[in-house]
């Protein structure tokens, strides 16, 4: 075996009581954990390198004693704008980012946003795309070589600057506070190397998320260093010391509601 893929809900609502007796309803739910995980137990005492993941509303199963058999876990099964950052961001709070798996194509992630909002915060946790079929393309229908060419450049990005240090990772959450499906102004992550040497913070406008430009600042990076900054919207590079990156800020352009960007910095010294 190499791969397992858990996928089955958890629909048990009436389980209970159509078929234990009253006097083991109440332990209906703590049963069936402590047996799931003694499966998983099971499971990863037989084939200890296997790949597990997590599935089907993945969210029902980040309990710490759950996750730890898994290799990653998908934590959400909607993915629509600005609703899927409020996942990102909230689910970053309780699980290592790369632990969290999420979702960039079907179930309405075309919707809503723009498709560089929903590719940036896939590169703070583990990305999914479904093979050869883009977002909200019909599978009769012809792939956007536009649209395939976006995704690539992100897969790119995510296998050769982010895999490299994702798992040893510092995330600062600089809007930690986001409440309900539809979360308006500002989120804003920030993901940096343990050494400092390189860092990624991302910048999502939401409802009602416009503004005249803003002025950000990375927290986890080192002052002493320069760093390489590439401003993916506007394809620029240039050098900036690491106490301006990190003290006096970067000034981004103006945005809309449902729109991002992406900074990337690589230490020079």
């Amino acid at each position: 075996i190499d791969y397992i893929k858990w996928d089955a809900n958890r629909h048990a609502e009436n389980a209970g009581s159509e078929f234990l007796p009253k006097d083991r309803q109440s332990h209906f739910w703590i049963d069936y954990v402590q047996g799931f995980y003694k499966v998983m137990e099971r499971i990863r005492a037989k084939y200890p390198d296997v790949l597990i993941q997590a599935c089907a509303s993945g969210g029902g199963r980040t309990d710490l004693g759950a996750v730890k058999y898994f290799s990653h876990t998908w934590v959400t099964d909607n993915p629509v704008s600005p609703r899927s950052f409020d996942i990102t961001n909230g689910m970053t709070m309780c699980l290592p980012p790369e632990l969290i798996d999420r979702l960039i194509t079907t179930m309405g992630a075309h919707s809503m946003a723009e498709l560089d909002f929903q590719l940036r915060q896939m590169m703070f946790v583990r990305p999914t795309a479904h093979h050869g079929h883009g977002i909200g393309t019909p599978m009769d229908a012809a792939e956007n070589p536009q649209q395939q060419a976006r995704i690539w450049h992100f897969m790119d990005l995510y296998k050769n600057f982010v895999t490299p240090f994702i798992e040893h990772a510092k995330i600062y959450h600089h809007t930690p506070a986001l409440d309900g499906e539809d979360s308006r102004g500002l989120g804003m992550l920030e993901l940096v190397a343990e050494d400092s040497s390189r860092a990624m913070l991302g910048v999502f406008r939401l409802a009602d998320g416009a503004d005249d430009g803003l002025t950000v600042r990375f927290k986890g990076i080192d002052a002493s260093k320069r760093y390489r900054v590439q401003v993916d919207s506007a394809g620029e590079q240039f050098e900036l010391d690491g106490r301006v990156l990190k003290y006096e800020g970067l000034r981004l352009a103006p945005g809309t509601s449902l729109t991002s960007e992406l900074i990337l910095l690589t230490a020079l010294s």
